[in-house]
């Protein structure tokens, strides 16, 4: 018998809850379409500029936005200072900012990258209800 209510409790535990189109949480969903960044940048002189590209559908209060330098055996010499807070496993994290973005559905920018190597963006949407995140890679050389 205990097996069964276990089994019964895993199964019940596991399923998605259905979330009607008809409530705020429902109308609040959010789909990120695309994170779009070139792969490869030219660095000229002291620095790369890498433009992205963010498209999305929903209503979005704020959006954040990580880029991280992916530390490698074959990576360039890091040239700025350390911190241990922004380190995680090889991932370095280079810059975060948080942006309002009400009535939007796309943002578009440019960042200075000063640092050959390998690098990822990391986009997260998100409101009271959802939040929604996608990943894009470049490389500065």
């Amino acid at each position: 018998m205990r097996l069964y209510c276990l089994l019964l409790f895993v199964f019940l535990w596991g399923c998605q809850t259905y979330i009607s189109p008809h409530t705020k949480r429902g109308q609040s969903r959010i789909n990120l379409k695309r994170v779009h960044t070139p792969y490869y940048i030219t660095f000229i002189t002291t620095s790369g500029q890498v433009p992205f590209y963010v498209n999305w559908d929903g209503k979005v209060n704020y959006m954040k936005i990580e880029v991280e330098f992916i530390i490698r055996p074959t990576s360039p010499r890091i040239n700025f200072p350390i911190y241990d807070n922004n380190i995680f496993g090889n991932n370095y994290t280079v810059h975060r900012e948080l942006y309002k973005v009400y009535e939007m559905n796309e943002f578009g920018a440019t960042l200075n990258i000063f640092q050959k190597g390998d690098y990822r963006i990391r986009v997260t949407l998100f409101n009271q209800y959802w939040s929604q995140s996608k990943t894009s890679y470049f490389k500065v050389h």
